[in-house]
């Protein structure tokens, strides 16, 4: 969805027509985070199955399954910054989403991972995880809501 969003975006944009770019990045944008979000509920669902596959200790599976659904609760947010992220690399807006996915992962996730890590053990890190990409999520879409690339006119 995120190389799609940079062709829509891109050959709209290249063409001048960058309200019609905008409303592509944005169409990309939903299509990414709602498919994003059904296959994250149906990995909730299913995940347990997957990893009764991968490992024979009921330990672990239950606390993998645990940990992997609290990162599949982020999965929309993580999905929508991917796709915004391909939407404004059409316009030529690829150094500020850059920084944004490099600062969200070295402040906000390692940053709350070392502070949860230690009461919480491995749940801290995915709960962190999932904190960073919901962060993520809200600062591409706000990117792509209001970047200058599609108000030139």
């Amino acid at each position: 969805m995120g190389s799609a969003a940079t062709t829509l975006v891109g050959r709209s944009y290249g063409a001048g027509n960058y309200k019609l770019a905008k409303r592509y990045g944005n169409i990309c944008i939903a299509m990414g985070a709602v498919l994003m979000a059904i296959t994250g509920g149906l990995m909730m669902i299913f995940c347990p199955f997957v990893f009764s596959i991968l490992t024979p200790d009921p330990q672990v599976r239950s606390f993998a399954a645990e940990v992997l659904r609290i990162e599949l609760l982020a999965e929309p947010f993580f999905g929508a910054s991917i796709v915004a992220a391909g939407a404004l690399r059409g316009t030529g807006d690829t150094f500020v989403p850059s920084l944004l996915n490099l600062g969200s992962i070295w402040v906000i996730r390692l940053g709350l991972a070392v502070l949860l890590i230690t009461p919480l053990g491995l749940r801290g890190m995915w709960i962190a995880m999932a904190i960073e990409l919901c962060i993520r999520g809200l600062l591409l879409l706000y990117r792509q809501h209001t970047s200058k690339y599609y108000k030139i006119s």
